[in-house]
């Protein structure tokens, strides 16, 4: 039996550990009986009941221009970092929110905690990835939760009782569903078939130290970058992945892509291919995706609109604080579509 001190060590560790709270704030609203300002803190108190007492992170997602003023304030004020996905564009919440989990996990590797707030099976698969490399999986669910979430999950809230505070209503440990994803997730992982590198799968053999068969956790940020420019519509080149990952949101100036490609290439977890005179990085066994012909933009695929706002932003003070201080073509792009192009594709702004 372990004795007291090693027992103490190990809830240690499990009390400090990072949690990462992802709320998708367009399919679970606040309920009008629930205060703003207790939202944070009866996820906190929800989460400490269960012994999760680490330091948490709160990223939600959504539209919000749709926000009143005091409201986007209130909820900053409560630590949330509020994420701008502009309403009407198909699943680019989900794509958003997948993005930067993924994000996530390389600067925090496991273990370490997510809990979800959503209910949607777009989900299942990266949940089920993180699951397999150690992430504990949270998940607070809408009234309409897909059945592919519960397997990956350690607790299950429904999306009031989380707001509330209380315990969980279900166990994802010993659940029938829960066993059968772990079982095909295996056979998947000998099979080494992933619909997309995700993140690195280590040699399961039970004689190897799979900390020692991990990766440095940058090495992962290749693979993120591919996903990212696949939905920015970019060309999958050495110079747009290096963008990506030294002048994104979370930018490492320092980065040395030239490694990182040449170690996921060598581990089989990205292919290069060419194409004419491009290099291109596909995920492994993947396909070249549409993409926005940078050097083929014209003037009139923009409403005059548009260019008014565009040019409003570029004259004012910050607009040209902003374009100054920005260090390349991708930087400035990007900070235009956060700033105030929000409905467009990076690929098409860099056009």
């Amino acid at each position: 039996m372990a004795s007291d001190s090693a027992i103490s060590t190990v809830r240690g560790k499990y009390n400090a550990t990072k949690i990462s709270v992802w709320w998708d704030m367009e399919e679970c609203e606040v309920p009008k009986e629930f205060g703003i300002d207790v939202i944070t803190e009866n996820i906190k108190i929800a989460l400490q009941k269960i012994n999760y007492c680490g330091p948490v992170s709160f990223s939600a997602y959504v539209d919000t221009t749709r926000l009143p003023s005091l409201i986007r304030g209130a909820l900053e004020s409560t630590g949330i970092s509020l994420c701008h996905v502009p309403a009407g564009l198909k699943d680019d919440r989900d794509k958003k929110m997948l993005v930067d989990m993924l994000s996530w996990a390389i600067d925090n590797p496991a273990p370490a905690y997510y809990l979800l707030i959503c209910g949607k099976k777009d989900f299942s698969f990266a949940l089920q990835q993180f699951s397999m490399r150690g992430y504990d999986i949270l998940l607070a669910h809408p009234a309409n939760l897909c059945d592919a979430l519960f397997p990956s999950a350690k607790s299950v809230w429904n999306w009031t009782s989380l707001l509330s505070g209380d315990f969980p209503i279900a166990s994802g440990e010993s659940h029938p569903k829960r066993l059968l994803g772990q079982a095909q997730g295996a056979v998947r992982m000998n099979r080494n078939a992933f619909p997309i590198p995700i993140l690195f799968t280590p040699n399961r053999n039970s004689d190897i130290n799979e900390e020692e068969c991990q990766p440095p956790s940058k090495y992962k940020s290749v693979s993120v970058a591919l996903h990212y420019l696949k939905e920015e519509k970019m060309i999958p080149t050495k110079e747009n992945i290096q963008d990506f990952i030294r002048y994104g949101d979370r930018g490492d100036r320092n980065f040395d892509v030239e490694e990182a490609l040449n170690y996921e290439l060598k581990h089989d977890m990205i292919e290069s291919q060419n194409l004419g005179d491009l290099s291109l990085y596909l995920p492994r066994n993947g396909y070249l995706w549409e993409c926005v012909n940078p050097e083929g933009g014209r003037e009139d695929q923009y409403s005059k609109a548009t260019w008014d706002f565009i040019e409003s932003f570029l004259s004012s003070s910050d607009g040209r604080i902003e374009m100054t201080i920005s260090e390349c073509r991708f930087e400035a792009c990007l900070k235009l579509r956060n700033l105030c192009l929000h409905n467009f594709r990076l690929g098409r702004i860099i056009s």
